[in-house]
């Protein structure tokens, strides 16, 4: 069994409706809610996964102990992330337009281990790539579907038609992704919960 969340109810209902379509409604339930105030029980999943969510979060550190909180002992938590492979120039970030600069959380992919750590979780995994366009473009057709993706292309090259404003944005905003890719890449990273006291023995051992 499954459990998704999102701090948007939208988001949600749109969850539901995948679920449903794909066959999967008994086995998924989706809640609205915030990843610093999980709303379980302490040891309650075997495993806990984010994707794209703790670069959009200022409070990581709460974030990530709410992870190893509701996972259970010997249990995963992994996050999918955004990372700097090199540090960007003097003002880059402030240049960034719209959600871009909203990420303002991202941090090099020691930063994201440390992050792991931090919260108690050892063992952390980490494997760290390139981001390519092509690749990211195939992979979203994969995961919402050929006809989505069409839907969602055409509702924006007709309101970048009709309205000149959001045109000359979009032409602003295009120009980052292509500089972003010289700095940024993408990290899994995975750490297990184990017993504390356990851990010291073993640290006291070595």
């Amino acid at each position: 069994h499954v459990t998704g969340l999102d701090l948007r109810s939208s988001m949600v209902q749109r969850a539901v409706e995948r679920a449903d379509r794909q066959g999967l409604g008994a086995r998924a339930n989706f809640v609205v809610a915030d990843a610093r105030y999980l709303p379980f029980k302490r040891n309650t999943f075997d495993v806990v996964m984010a994707e794209s969510v703790f670069a959009l979060i200022a409070e990581q550190d709460r974030a990530m102990a709410e992870c190893a909180r509701v996972v259970k002992m010997c249990g995963s938590v992994g996050i999918a992330e955004t990372n700097w492979r090199r540090p960007p120039p003097p003002g880059f970030k402030a240049r960034l337009s719209g959600s871009l600069a909203q990420m303002v959380y991202v941090l090099d992919p020691a930063g994201w281990q440390k992050l792991l750590e931090r919260a108690g979780l050892r063992n952390v995994v980490a494997r760290n790539h390139p981001i390519s366009m092509r690749a990211e473009t195939r992979g979203r057709i994969q995961r919402i579907g050929m006809g989505n993706m069409l839907r969602i292309w055409r509702r924006f090259f007709t309101i970048a038609w009709t309205q000149p404003r959001y045109r000359q944005f979009v032409k602003e905003a295009m120009s980052e992704p292509m500089e972003l890719m010289r700095y940024w890449g993408y990290g899994v990273y995975v750490g297990k919960k184990v017993d504390s006291s356990s851990s010291e023995s073993s640290d006291e051992r070595a």
